[in-house]
């Protein structure tokens, strides 16, 4: 059985937008690399009120592990909406 590594020929680009406090990054990377996504680039995009918006590449295996870094990252931003 051969096994399927994240490829740059299947990245997404995520763009979110989360608190501008310590650790937020960090817990976004972590959901992105629990996922078995590999992260290529974080990029800043702009700035709102307390906010920062930014750009992840994610290097994922095909469209159904995209779908399922998307759909983390989604349940990761409901269960810290305060912070996130």
């Amino acid at each position: 059985m051969t096994t399927v590594r994240p490829s740059a020929s299947n990245s997404i680009i995520v763009r979110l937008e989360i608190a501008n406090k310590p650790g937020m990054l960090g817990r976004i990377t972590t959901v992105i690399g629990q996922a078995g996504g590999d992260i290529g680039a974080i990029d800043i995009v702009g700035f709102t009120d307390g906010q920062i918006v930014r750009d992840i590449s994610v290097n994922t295996r095909d469209e159904a592990h995209e779908r399922e870094i998307e759909s983390r990252l989604a349940r990761e931003r409901e269960r810290q909406a305060p912070l996130i």
